[in-house]
């Protein structure tokens, strides 16, 4: 198992955020990956961006790492990203559901470490 994943914080003009479901249904997370030998790490998160919410964006290439309960992994560290589309189809549109919520109500959908990954981001990026 790999010591930490990558992914984003997606963050629209207008301060909300994109949320995906689990595959299994279960709980909103942002949209991450597994880190890839020999591939940047921000690149990846902007594919998992893609692939898991259907949304495009350009990542800042610094990222801020946290300690995860809900996470398999150790860490997760999240690259923003400004979302510039939100597209109709994707490649995982039929496992995960996706919403672009207002941070308060990230604050309700998230367990409580990826809210204060949230609240975190949201403060330093909002």
């Amino acid at each position: 198992m790999d010591s930490y994943q990558v992914g984003v914080f997606p963050y629209t003009e207008d301060g909300k955020v994109v949320l995906i479901k689990t595959r299994d249904g279960d709980y909103w997370i942002f949209p991450k990956g597994h880190v890839e030998k020999g591939r940047k790490d921000h690149i990846v998160a902007e594919e998992e961006a893609f692939e898991e919410a259907g949304i495009l964006g350009k990542v800042d290439s610094c990222s801020v790492c946290f300690n995860t309960v809900s996470s398999k992994s150790k860490q997760l560290c999240l690259y923003p990203m400004r979302v510039k589309k939100v597209l109709s189809k994707w490649p995982e549109r039929n496992e995960r559901e996706r919403v672009i919520v207002s941070i308060s109500k990230a604050e309700k959908l998230l367990e409580e470490d990826l809210r204060e990954v949230l609240k975190s981001m949201a403060k330093k990026y909002l």
